[in-house]
């Protein structure tokens, strides 16, 4: 009896610390004129809507957190990049997957004219609220074989601040440009602090249960 519920404590830990697999950002917005249109990363590290081949692919972390390759996603005058180009950016823990569809602090998004024909910035839905050239658009999140991958809520897990896997990223703040520090996401180059403190508060976890049974 005891051993079956100490299997359970640890599979249910195991699921709350986990990450997404890797999915593509596709855009779904029917009825405009970004119906086929693509989600991608540009040279300036912006996230541009355009009728494209190219494609962005990302993964969310226990923390809420959303990682596009090896770099974590900021949001910075409601306009979403990989590089903080402005002193209102900062890094943001409150995405999630919603019935297969990305959403950040649980709302859609807005994809605004970038000044260039047919080529959209993507922001928050806060992004030039009012405006009557912005169309909102929503995010699927794909797999490999186009179907949308499993919901993933970070916030509604006790234990998804046990680990954190994101390293250091700050500004830089004698740059023009601000360039923040890139970070790795790979579970693999986890420090030893990190597996002390999961273990330490698994095995806290496992005697209290213990004493309970």
């Amino acid at each position: 009896m005891k051993l079956s519920f100490l299997l359970s404590f640890l599979s249910t830990s195991a699921i709350v610390l986990a990450n997404t697999q890797n999915f593509t950002l596709k855009c779904f917005a029917p009825n405009t004129v970004l119906e086929d249109a693509n989600l991608h990363v540009d040279e300036d590290n912006k996230i541009y809507i355009a009728n494209v081949s190219e494609t962005a692919t990302g993964q969310l972390l226990n923390n809420g957190s959303l990682a596009i390759g090896d770099t974590i996603m900021g949001i910075g005058k409601n306009y979403l990049s990989l590089e903080a180009d402005s002193t209102s950016f900062e890094y943001v823990n409150s995405w999630s997957i919603e019935n297969g569809y990305l959403k950040l602090y649980g709302s859609d998004f807005h994809a605004v004219p970038s000044g260039m024909d047919g080529i959209y910035v993507l922001g928050s839905i806060n992004a030039a609220a009012g405006r009557d050239d912005v169309i909102p658009i929503a995010i699927k999140a794909e797999d490999s074989s186009g179907a949308t991958i499993a919901d993933f809520n970070p916030e509604s897990g006790s234990s998804s601040s046990v680990l954190s896997v994101l390293g250091s990223q700050t500004f830089d703040h004698s740059s023009a440009s601000m360039t923040a520090l890139k970070s790795s996401v790979s579970s693999s180059n986890l420090g030893s602090e990190n597996f002390v403190k999961l273990f330490g508060a698994l095995g806290s976890g496992l005697v209290a249960l213990i004493m309970m049974i």
